[in-house]
């Protein structure tokens, strides 16, 4: 995945969170919304369908090929920037436009993935 794409789609969600907040506080606490709700899964099931088939295509994944690990890691990358960014966390260590905080980010994601690699043993 390049980085490009990858900081676009983190600069899409921490700008929602921030101009968003309560619709982002409330789609991640459970005490504030029926799991049963038909609508709210098929939303929920929707927007991971999204993700996954983005990751699919900047990766050029075959169709066979399980790429969940690497959704669920751009995803929980991008939830915890947001998270940061909305509660002041980054202040004073990752500070400016979300744009330029995501790309920084997007540049450490890589740097951990060529960590990871040779930590597994999978140098390339």
């Amino acid at each position: 995945m390049r980085v490009g794409s990858c900081s676009a789609t983190v600069v899409a969600y921490v700008m929602f969170a921030v101009t968003h907040p309560g619709h982002f506080e409330v789609m991640f606490r459970p005490d504030l919304y029926r799991d049963d709700d038909s609508g709210l899964r098929e939303a929920r099931d929707a927007a991971f369908d999204l993700l996954y088939k983005t990751a699919r295509a900047s990766m050029s994944a075959s169709p066979d090929e399980d790429i969940t690990g690497v959704v669920v890691a751009g995803w929980a990358m991008s939830h915890g920037l947001a998270t940061l960014w909305r509660t002041g966390n980054l202040r004073g260590r990752l500070d400016g436009d979300p744009s330029a905080v995501a790309e920084h980010v997007a540049k450490g994601v890589v740097e951990l993935g060529r960590m990871s690699a040779r930590s597994l043993g999978q140098d390339r």
